[in-house]
């Protein structure tokens, strides 16, 4: 008997595979969204809750940031202003921090960059019931250009980043700490192998956390690198796993139906001195090897992008900057993970450096902001898969979440410029 459920179940999985990766279901398109409450530049942060509702985080350009949520309303999609600090809104004393949310649907804020352009240790906490943030118990280490992860257990792995004054000399840390809502305390974790920021870190199935790129070193000695460490929660520490073909940062780590990972994008830089340099190469990571494979490249180089995991099990990614063409892009791909190939999707209206891109609550992918045409800009765009056969929606299966901001970006770029666990800081 059981083997005929097994057997049953997997025929079903085929017809769902075979269903989703039908033509039909691979039409696509970009329509304008709600415009935010404020212009953003690049880096904001998304998420989308228990609730259904997105939402966003974001620096005004000014030294201040905002939050809002999105809704649907009587004439459909529309952002509503959430007041982060009450009486000094937007607030002047954090800026591009990380988002994560917790199991119990509250949503965690945590670090970033004060009006002194030094990374901070303040944390908020935002309750999507009563519509308010309330201030949390700071960590232990200041942190900008770190990233978040939730653990399977509910508590939350903050991870590296900048620990200093961000206009001068950097200084990066290894340390780690976790946070546990339920008794809102931090405690120290193990370290990371080589300090590190602007990495990108996921939660991987077995309930490991892994964590890729960044830059490494310390005052003006800052380069990219390719080394990459998973940490185990059950003994606390951390160990090197194998590295990228490729040294990059401001690239997207998404999670693969096979319990691995992929790599996109990125840049390249030796050291300071020299110009970043992006790339169109890829890898796949193997959770059961602790090794990464290249695999098939995107049509164009790019970093500072958004990605995320379509309902069908692609991975669409969405603007970002190129090297090549030395400007922010509107162009998206989509990857399909079985078998490994890009396909050129639908371009968006604007191109959109540093952008995030998140599941909304009907199941479309929406882009929130970038830098673009302007260095700040209030507008969003939605992505829709149409079923040419039947003319509506088409999704298959609800899996998958928003992996956009899992890359922490430069001070220069953010100045120019559902369900996933993890975000990063800025």
């Amino acid at each position: 008997m059981l083997a005929m459920l097994r057997a049953s179940f997997l025929s079903i999985a085929v017809m769902l595979l075979i269903g989703c990766a039908s033509p039909h279901a691979h039409a696509a398109s970009w329509s304008n969204g709600p415009d935010l409450p404020d212009p953003i530049g690049s880096g904001p942060q998304a998420l989308l809750m228990g609730n259904g509702r997105v939402l966003a985080v974001a620096s005004d350009g000014m030294g201040g940031y905002f939050s809002a949520e999105l809704h649907t309303g009587a004439s459909g999609l529309a952002w509503t202003r959430i007041p982060i600090a009450p009486g000094t809104e937007p607030s002047p004393t954090q800026t591009s921090p990380a988002l994560v949310l917790l199991a119990d649907g509250r949503v965690l804020m945590a670090g970033g960059v004060n009006t002194a352009v030094a990374a901070t240790a303040q944390v908020m906490v935002y309750d999507p019931a009563g519509r308010a943030w309330d201030s949390a118990n700071s960590m232990s280490t200041p942190r900008a250009n770190h990233a978040l992860v939730r653990l399977a257990d509910g508590r939350v792995l903050v991870i590296g980043g900048d620990v200093s004054t961000l206009n001068g000399p950097r200084t990066l840390t290894a340390g780690c700490e976790i946070y546990d809502p339920s008794l809102d305390t931090w405690s120290a974790t193990g370290a990371l192998t080589v300090p590190r920021a602007n990495h990108a870190a996921i939660l991987l199935p077995d309930g490991h956390v892994l964590v890729s790129g960044g830059v490494t070193g310390s005052g003006v000695l800052i380069s990219t690198v390719s080394g990459c460490e998973r940490f185990d929660p059950a003994s606390g520490t951390w160990s090197s796993v194998g590295a990228m073909a490729l040294d990059r940062s401001g690239h997207t780590l998404t999670l693969l139906p096979d319990g691995g990972a992929l790599a996109v994008g990125g840049y390249s830089q030796p050291n300071l001195g020299s110009n970043p340099v992006s790339t169109a190469e890829c890898e796949r990571f193997s959770a059961l090897s602790g090794t990464w494979t290249v695999t098939a490249s995107m049509s164009i180089d790019r970093s500072y992008h958004g990605a995320m995991v379509l309902g069908d099990g692609r991975i669409l990614v969405a603007g970002g900057y190129s090297s090549t063409l030395s400007g922010p892009l509107s162009a998206c791909e989509i990857f399909d993970p079985i078998s490994s190939t890009w396909t050129v999707g639908p371009s968006m209206s604007d191109p959109r450096t540093g952008p995030a891109l998140v599941r909304i609550g009907d199941g479309r992918a929406m882009a929130i902001g970038g830098s673009g045409t302007v260095s700040r800009q209030p507008s969003t765009e939605v992505f829709t898969q149409v079923s040419s056969g039947r003319g509506k929606n088409y999704f298959c299966g609800v899996g998958g979440g928003s992996s956009s901001i899992l890359i922490g970006l430069p001070l220069w770029l953010i100045r120019r410029r559902g369900r996933f666990l993890a975000a990063s800081g800025r």
